[in-house]
């Protein structure tokens, strides 16, 4: 249905928040914060593998609790922008110079399924939403 673009994010008095210029290798040293999703967190952790970076991950239960780790300074995350949302005056979001992890989301339905009435209606509402078409 759609992709979005993961930027990295960290505190605004992280060590990095100040970089003009950041590197897959800068992050080495620093924890790297995914939510549960294993599909999620092997999109990030396969972007640095080629990079040849292997920071510490830790997988959190969902954006909320990663941002406000990230609040304490102690390490950065790889997140839509969009989930900054009001934390914007906490959390900065910086570009990785050679370095774009995206996200694709999506709904697969099986030809041979028959979709009830409320399924049928919830996949017009999401393609209508997000403007895909029929």
């Amino acid at each position: 249905l759609f992709e979005e673009e993961l930027v990295l994010v960290m505190a605004k008095h992280h060590p990095l928040a100040s970089r003009q210029q950041l590197y897959a290798r800068d992050l080495k040293d620093y924890p790297v914060y995914l939510p549960q999703s294993d599909y999620y967190a092997q999109s990030v952790k396969q972007a640095l593998l080629e990079k040849e970076v292997t920071p510490s991950f830790v997988q959190m239960p969902n954006f909320t609790i990663i941002k406000q780790v990230l609040q304490r300074g102690v390490g950065v995350s790889f997140i839509p922008k969009k989930v900054i949302g009001d934390d914007i005056d906490k959390l900065v979001d910086k570009r990785v110079k050679g370095l774009i992890i995206r996200r694709y989301n999506g709904l697969v339905i099986s030809k041979e399924l028959e979709l009830t009435a409320a399924e049928q209606s919830f996949c017009h509402h999401i393609r209508r939403k997000l403007e895909v078409p029929v």
